[in-house]
Parts: structure tokens; sequence; C-alpha cells
């Protein structure tokens, strides 16, 4: 198995004329041999800065070419990448770098295209058991923490990721924070895919259809649950009507998300996946073809397996447990924990602290989080199953529910909904008595302009049960 430092520079000579990344910025289309050349002069440029194997790199870039690059190039280094999204605070940075220490931190005032021209046959110094990222996760559980991946891993995980059959002569454009987990997976796929690449953020939606509609090579669009729902809302849909496939994540897609999608492309492969920081692209589910049901996440992909843990089982409910991960891709450990952490070729697993079960045909459903979970009047309220249904009201962009104490002390906890509206609406409450059991009903519904994220960008709920804790009383 090569590295993918390897299976750049084995592109530089196979596929040396073909292009490989768009830079959309600056207009300019490099060829395989210009992305190894860039990547090993910004190698060079980082050893002369002090860069050696095992040394930490932050990069903090923008959603651009110079992004991949930065990173391939820590990699070939001998660096460990510390992939950043942009832009982080000042305090969140702060942490990673107390937390990691690392040798510099790539911004885009660095230039990285100066240095030693080292040769392309020789100079990668990636080996597949050192540590290739550190990846923070969003916090969840309290702080974030450095998910450590090897270059076994990330390579693991390009091979088994081409759920989508992209090939060499397909334009992929990634709509997506390139730090997050899911935008990541592809960016590791693509040296082994040998695929072009386009790089941009989805909150810059207008210039992605403007590639979309102006660059009609684009074959492929990678962006996530959010920002195809942003999209279906403004009926921007019949504008991808030419794609070949579609890779999303990061939430749930609605139903009608899902049926429009069909509608729009019957014959592009549309594939949605479940998966973590510390596990990523661990299932993949085919829109269109397998259930639409929520909840539903799919089949494993290819060399992972999937386990439940009995020990979380609740004994009137066989078969459901906390879900477990193994794989080639599954990370080493948290950074700075060494007992985790060691270099090794073999599949681990992780717990990802989701629950869910297996159906007779062996997909993968998902009821929600362990530390998630509402109990009211004695009965459980998944958050994730009532949010999915409040995302198929045409009035709602984003939804979290939580759990916070009955103000008339006798279900012990009630669920409220926090959510983001595109117009008032009032009829939620009966929306969602028509769908749900008496007890999963939000018992109140708070709406915000946006609702908070954590750096990884998710919803924080933390912070929603910290301003909502005591929301009945006064």
């Amino acid at each position: 198995m090569k590295t993918l430092v390897g299976s750049i520079l084995k592109n530089a000579q196979s596929l040396t004329t073909i292009s490989a990344l768009y830079d959309y910025e600056r207009g300019r289309l490099y060829t395989w041999h210009d992305v190894a050349k860039k990547v090993m002069q910004g190698a060079g440029r980082l050893r002369l800065l002090g860069v050696c194997k095992g040394s930490r790199v932050v990069t903090h870039l923008p959603d651009c070419a110079d992004a991949v690059l930065a990173y391939y190039a820590v990699h070939a280094a001998g660096g460990i990448a510390v992939p950043v999204r942009w832009p982080a605070s000042e305090t969140y940075l702060a942490y990673v770098k107390k937390d990691c220490s690392p040798k510099l931190t790539i911004t885009p005032s660095t230039i990285l295209t100066r240095g030693d021209l080292t040769n392309l046959a020789t100079g990668d110094r990636t080996v597949l058991q050192d540590i290739a990222d550190i990846v923070y996760t969003s916090g969840s559980s309290g702080k974030p923490k450095g998910a450590t991946l090897s270059h076994y891993n990330i390579a693991s995980l390009a091979l088994n990721n081409n759920f989508a059959h992209s090939r060499v002569d397909d334009y992929e454009l990634i709509c997506a924070n390139w730090a997050h987990t899911f935008a990541l997976g592809r960016i590791r796929t693509w040296p082994k895919v040998g695929n072009k690449l386009v790089v941009m953020n989805s909150s810059e939606l207008g210039k992605a259809l403007h590639v979309l509609s102006g660059f009609p090579r684009v074959t492929g669009l990678v962006m996530t649950v959010p920002a195809f729902e942003m999209l279906r809302r403004r009926h921007h849909l019949p504008i991808l009507n030419w794609l070949q496939y579609i890779e999303m994540a990061a939430g749930r897609p609605t139903k009608a998300l899902q049926q429009e999608l069909v509608a729009w492309l019957p014959y592009a492969r549309i594939v949605h996946h479940y998966g973590c920081t510390e596990a990523p692209y661990a299932t993949y589910r085919l829109i269109g073809v397998d259930p639409d049901d929520a909840g539903c996440v799919g089949r494993a992909a290819p060399c992972v397996q999937i386990d439940f843990d009995a020990r979380t089982r609740d004994h009137r409910e066989q078969g459901v447990g906390e879900v477990g991960i193994t794989g080639g891709m599954v990370m080493l450990g948290y950074w700075g924990d060494k007992v985790c952490i060691q270099e090794t070729l073999e599949p681990r697993t992780f717990w990802t602290g989701d629950i869910g079960y297996k159906d007779k045909d062996g997909l993968l459903f998902i009821e929600g989080r362990i530390d998630d979970m509402i109990y009211s009047l004695g009965e459980k309220v998944w958050p994730a199953k009532v949010e999915d249904i409040l995302r198929q009201h045409p009035t709602v962009l984003e939804v979290a529910v939580i759990g916070v104490p009955d103000p008339r002390g006798i279900a012990g906890q009630v669920p409220i909904a926090i959510i983001k509206m595109a117009s008032p609406d009032l009829g939620l409450r009966a929306w969602c008595k028509e769908r749900l059991e008496p007890h999963e009903v939000p018992r109140r519904f708070e709406s915000l302009d946006e609702l908070p994220r954590t750096p990884a960008g998710k919803i924080d709920k933390k912070e929603l049960l910290r301003d909502y804790q005591d929301c009945f009383e006064g």
C-alpha cells in the first residue's frame, strides 16, 4: 500500500499531463506533475523552517487549492498535519496549539512555494506506520480531542472510499470546509483515484453555483447535508442535472431532499455517509436504492465491520446497542494518550457513543447518542428522531432537540426544540403530534436566527443546554 504522497508522485509519472487540481481563485489548472512539484516545493520550504519527522504543523487556511497542497506538503516533509477549519477563533487556535505544540502554523501569509526542489522520485518522507494527521473532534464529550491517524489509516480510507465510482476524467467539486473530516476524506481519496479536484466553502454557494453552471466539466459534487438542504429550499437543484455522482454527509437528509435529488438526477449515484472523526466513512447508503427511513445510514464500507456493545443494550430492545466500528481507517488514539497511540497496521475498533441496530438486510440504523437520550415519564426520547421529523417541515432550516427538567417535577425531563426557521410558523406542535408519540412531542419550541456551533461546525448542544436549562422558570 502506498502512502497518499506516494500516490501523488506516482500520478506525476503516469498521469503527468493530466489535469488534477483547479485553483478557482486564480483560474489556474494544475496537472499531476504541477501538483507533485508544488507539494515537494512546499515540503522543502517546511524542512528549511525546521519541520522534520513528527513535527506538528497547524494548517489554518481557507477552502482552496492552496489548502490541499499545504496539507500534502506537511506529509511530504515528514510532519503531522493538524487541519483547522477556517476561520477559527483565537481561543480555539490557542487551545489546539497548546494541546499539540506545533512547530509552526501555516496561514494564508505563509509562502510554501520557495524552498529546496527535492527530487520528485526520492523526496517523499512518509511511512505508513507514522502519524499523518491530528484532527480535532467537535468536543461533544468535553474539550476537543485530537484524533490521531497514521498514513496507513488515511490510505486505507482512500482505498475503500470510492463509493461514487469516480474516475480519472471526473471533475469533483468539494463545496465544504476542507478541514472537516467529510471533505478531508475526499481530499485523501483524490490521489488514489487520480480524478480532478475543485475546492471551495459551502458558505460560498453563489460561487459554487457559478462553477457548476459555468464549468461544465464538473461531474461530481461533495457537500454537507445542510448545504444540499439550502440548495433545495432556494430552488437551485435543477442546476445539478448533469452530475454523475453526489457525496453527502454531516447530517441526515430529509425524505423531501432525497426525493428531489433522485427526481433531478435519476441516473446519478447519490451516496450518503455515516462516520466520525475517529472512524470516518464507516458506512454508505445509496439514495434512491436503499431505504430512506429516518435513521438508516446504510451498510458497512468495504473492509469495515460494524458491531454492537451488549453492555449498552436495553433488555427490552434485543439487538440494539452502542455502535462499534472496526477497520483500517480507525484512528490510533487521541493525541496525548500515550497508552492508545501505538504505530500499527492492525485494524482497530472505535466505540462511537451512537446507539443503533441492523435490520435483516444488514443495514445500520442509528437511533441517537447515548449521552443525548432524554428520559421522559419513564420513556426514551431520541432527539435524532424528533429532529428528523421537524426537518421535514417546510419552514425548518435547522433544529436541535434537548432535554430540560420538567417544570412540573413529574416527567423528569421534557424535550424542547430550538429551531432556525425560514419563516414564522405556528403549526409545529400539530406537525409533531401527527408523527410522534405523545412523550416525544417537544414541550416548547424556541426560535433562533443561528444555532450555536462548535469549532468543528456541529450544532453545539452543550451551549444550548446551558442557555435553556431553566427555560421554564419565570
